[in-house]
């Protein structure tokens, strides 16, 4: 199975280390971000990685090279401009099956095969890892009707939505529309492109462990996290993750900070 990992941004949130490193080299655990993604792939099925690479690049192709040192089999995908989070993948020759497609900064536990033969069974286009999220409000809610009537009072309530997890899976015929468009493209647009035309967009709900480090803090909580949590993330794929059933949306999945 293939997976595409999107390796090309210049990771600016995390500045000033990736003013000389890129951001899918900054080390968890004792090895790149990157590394850790790519043998958690192959665990779960994934032999052939592409990495879609531009900023800095020379340094992720000197590190990985061709794969072989850790059992899958890496070709490059060269961005000579910002092509966005789906762009790159008009880079890529038509592929006959679905794609899992990722971001190189995502930590997580997420069954990767599950997620992939959800995708196939489900008949959707595109499906969205999907992670739940809570946010809680520290302030009395109010809910006002006619004539300012109080009609309802929460105190500090929470609310759960769900974001996506930088993870997905897209059909041959998303990937044909991609190489169809021009200029870049991002996730996002594509998604909300398939809803406007009907097409089934799928949500698989990670039940484990997801995190976004993009940001100083969110890099300094992997990194204790992967150490009390090593093995989760490394070991083999158990029987089969529990995950909610395939959803098709209306709307895209709410996009992770």
């Amino acid at each position: 199975m293939r997976a595409v990992i999107l390796a090309g941004g210049m990771g600016t949130r995390l500045a000033p280390f990736t003013s000389v490193i890129p951001k899918p080299l900054m080390p968890v655990g004792g090895m790149p971000i990157l590394e850790i993604i790519i043998r958690q792939l192959r665990l779960h099925g994934f032999d052939d990685v592409v990495l879609s690479v531009g900023y800095l690049s020379e340094l992720i192709a000197a590190i990985f090279g061709d794969g072989r040192k850790l059992g899958v089999k890496i070709t490059y995908l060269h961005e000579s401009a910002p092509l966005g989070t789906a762009g790159p993948l008009s880079l890529l020759p038509q592929t006959r099956q679905p794609l899992l497609v990722m971001n190189a900064d995502v930590l997580s536990t997420i069954d990767y095969s599950s997620l992939y033969a959800q995708h196939i069974g489900s008949g959707a286009m595109l499906t969205i890892g999907l992670h739940t999220m809570q946010h809680r409000v520290d302030l009395g809610v109010i809910t006002v009707g006619d004539r300012s009537r109080v009609l309802e009072y929460r105190e500090k309530p929470s609310f759960d939505y769900k974001v996506s997890m930088g993870v997905y899976v897209i059909a041959p015929a998303v990937h044909a529309l991609v190489r169809r468009a021009s200029g870049p493209l991002n996730f996002p647009d594509l998604v909300e492109r398939l809803i406007r035309e009907n097409k089934p967009v799928a949500g698989y709900t990670c039940t484990g462990y997801w995190l976004d480090i993009g940001r100083q803090a969110q890099y300094e909580q992997a990194c204790a996290d992967f150490e009390r949590l090593r093995d989760q993330f490394l070991a083999p794929p158990s029987a089969g993750e529990s995950a909610e059933s395939t959803q098709t949306f209306g709307r895209p999945a709410v996009a992770a900070s």
